[in-house]
């Protein structure tokens, strides 16, 4: 702790000096780093950072940072009467999965999901893993979120892998087939194996080493959807899989990640 407290006392001496040479405030999480050192920890604390260490003018609070964990520091010269901003969030309508909106907890979209008949494989922070059935396959979904799970941005589809790319090239027609019948043609789609002939080997070896480009995307009210074909892993192994991005909640994840930078 102590030496925490002395490298960000050493950082202030910079960042002051810089900070004098120029009227404009900057801002950390949105909030902009001016006013009373007591008002800014309030706000911190606001935004679910937790306080590790108060001392003098300098504050030490842990929390999440880009998705990651990380340490805090604020140091403060003088009191001064805090600019009180605001932010509005406009609202568009959300991608759905199954009938489900792509928003809301993590928590309440799995209880949905379960209602739907899948079952939890894992669920953990910012990610949940489900196995059922997708259009008449066997398949595990994906849920991604933001925040410690406050918000979904995304759903995935992971067919079974296979080693056979007549396989893995079949369940993607049938698919891309379904999403035409339903969005019309993709915005765009790339559809190359460099393979030099049509053996199977040939043709999984490709997949094997990623120069495989095998995928159609739609854009879509409330997000975009994309059907791919994916190398697995460093086995000869493919898989057909379909991303769900919700517009807005991924807008929101990119904006809370510029602010954090």
């Amino acid at each position: 702790m102590r030496k925490l407290i002395a490298l960000f006392a050493f950082m202030v001496i910079a960042l002051t000096s810089y900070a004098q040479n120029g009227s404009k405030h900057y801002s950390f999480k949105g909030i902009p780093i001016e006013g009373s050192w007591s008002e800014f920890c309030k706000k911190l604390k606001a935004k679910e950072f937790k306080s590790l260490n108060i001392e003098n003018n300098l504050a030490l609070f842990t929390g999440n940072f880009t998705g990651r964990s990380a340490t805090i520091g604020i140091t403060a010269t003088e009191d001064e009467k805090s600019v009180p901003t605001s932010y509005t969030q406009s609202c568009s309508e959300h991608l759905s999965f199954k009938g489900i909106p792509i928003d809301g907890s993590i928590i309440d979209f799995c209880e949905k999901l379960k209602a739907k008949g899948f079952t939890p494989i894992e669920i953990e922070n910012d990610i949940a893993l489900f196995t059922g059935d997708f259009t008449g396959r066997s398949a595990t979904i994906g849920v991604t979120a933001t925040d410690y799970g406050k918000s979904v941005f995304a759903v995935s589809v992971l067919f079974d892998p296979s080693d056979e790319w007549n396989t893995l090239a079949n369940i993607y027609d049938y698919c891309k087939d379904l999403y035409l019948k339903k969005y019309g043609r993709p915005v765009n789609s790339e559809e190359n194996n460099p393979a030099t002939s049509y053996s199977n080997t040939d043709l999984m070896k490709e997949v094997q080493q990623g120069t495989v480009v095998w995928f159609s995307r739609w854009r879509v009210r409330g997000g975009e959807i994309m059907l791919s074909i994916e190398n697995f892993s460093e086995a000869c192994l493919g898989m057909v899989i379909i991303r769900y991005r919700d517009a807005q909640n991924v807008e929101i994840k990119t904006q809370n990640d510029l602010e954090d930078i």
